[in-house]
């Protein structure tokens, strides 16, 4: 019998600090390395690898225009996803061995295929709408007028599939015109789809004519001179000078070498417009390097000290970390002055201004210490846990993020999408 006047307690639902690990970015440096690079080369992203998406979509919008308010059989595809998945099959089940890498989805494809399956929402990707390849590439869709944000065709759509049509064979794809060859892909196109969104599964039959067709139209390494012709004019667009400008400037050269070594080939051609944008990019790229020398430095350092904390001491009397320590001043200086010639000097302030005055090697891995700390703790939706537990007088680096090797310095640590711009522009030699 409970006593009078006594409540017992009543236990409620955990609520975490955090929400998780935020393994990614440990120094929040990525996002302003990407509104750098976005001001050079809007609408291209790192992770694009193939422009000829951007065709891909626009024959695929004019298909599923019609099907976008239609209610998907399992409750989450879109007209999109579902051509995706019926591509994707016609590339792997009839050109398998021709299909380049870096295709997004084509791992599952793959793997579905060889098992005799099918692609739906269950053995896709988990979030097709950004990591499909109608995803990936729909920043660069929009930016050049192919689809609106909701995959619809816009102004240019009709221009890009006219000119795919006209180097495939299928004219008559674009007004849909009966009983000519692209009219009838077009119309039979949109069926699978149709069927493909009610079912929730690829529905188009394996051995198909539609995907023999789909096939040898659309390899993504298979772009005819229309088409090539229409999405370089629109890589070169004036309207967008200074993705223009670098594009110019990269013809020819080839992607391998890396960002980095793309922008010190272009940059002594740069004109006075380019070339402080890619100075600004190759001085936060210097201190950024810098810090996450530091910062991998001090993972090592903890790392070799197991269990065991590692202390001020320690961490101020490293080569390494007292090395870092002398240059951050130099380079946050150099990287204030480039990115107040393109008006981005507050920004830097704003994020790195701790790392701006001369700091002994203890008291700047304290400082990074704190920088990581709030960076985790911004991150959403309730914060991340660092990478670091304070124990005793020290710090342990957590088991996940040890550093069993000495690090070395990198090159650029951040995608400044030239590499992408580079790709793009030998993907549509005339």
């Amino acid at each position: 019998m409970p006593l009078a006047g006594l409540t017992l307690p009543q236990l409620s639902a955990f609520d975490p600090p955090v929400a998780g690990e935020g393994s990614l970015d440990p120094l929040g440096l990525a996002a302003f390395a990407d509104r750098l690079a976005n001001a050079i080369v809007p609408d291209v992203r790192a992770r694009m690898g193939h422009i000829r998406f951007v065709t891909a979509t626009a024959v695929g919008a004019l298909a599923w225009e019609s099907l976008i308010d239609e209610p998907p059989g399992d409750g989450v595809s879109t007209p999109s996803i579902c051509f995706e998945w019926i591509l994707l099959e016609a590339l792997f089940r009839r050109r398998s061995a021709e299909v380049p890498l870096g295709i997004p989805g084509s791992q599952k494809a793959r793997l579905v295929i060889a098992s005799n399956g099918r692609l739906d929402a269950r053995n896709y990707l988990k979030s097709p709408n950004v990591f499909g390849f109608v995803g990936v590439h729909k920043p660069l869709s929009v930016g050049m007028h192919v689809v609106d944000a909701e995959l619809r065709p816009a102004e240019r759509c009709l221009d890009l599939a006219a000119a795919w049509a006209a180097d495939k064979g299928m004219p008559g794809y674009v007004d849909e015109i009966p009983a000519t060859a692209g009219g009838s892909l077009r119309a039979r196109l949109r069926e699978a789809i149709r069927n493909s969104l009610r079912v929730g599964a690829c529905a188009v039959p394996a051995m198909s004519h539609l995907l023999g067709e789909l096939a040898n139209t659309m390899m993504p390494s298979d772009m005819g001179s229309n088409e090539r012709r229409v999405l370089r004019s629109w890589l070169r667009d004036p309207a967008v000078p200074l993705r223009d400008e670098a594009a110019r400037l990269l013809e020819g050269l080839e992607p391998n070498g890396g960002d980095e070594a793309l922008l010190e080939a272009i940059l002594p051609l740069a004109s006075a417009d380019l070339r402080p944008h890619l100075q600004a990019i190759e001085a936060y790229e210097a201190l950024s390097r810098a810090l996450d020398l530091a910062f991998n430095q001090i993972r090592y350092l903890s790392t070799s000290h197991g269990a065991t904390a590692v202390t001020l001491a320690t961490l101020g009397a490293d080569a390494i970390l007292a090395r870092c320590a002398h240059e951050l001043p130099r380079l946050y200086q150099e990287a204030s002055e480039a990115l107040a010639v393109v008006g981005r000097e507050g920004e830097l302030e704003t994020t790195l201004g701790a790392f701006g005055p001369s700091l002994a090697a203890a008291e700047m891995a304290t400082t990074l210490f704190a920088h990581h700390d709030a960076i985790q703790k911004a991150k959403p939706p309730r914060g991340k846990r660092p990478w670091f537990e304070e124990y005793g007088d020290g710090w342990v680096v957590r088991q996940n993020y040890r550093q069993l090797v000495p690090p070395e310095p990198a090159t650029f640590l951040h995608p400044v999408r030239l590499v992408t711009l580079c790709g793009f522009m030998r993907a549509t030699t005339p």
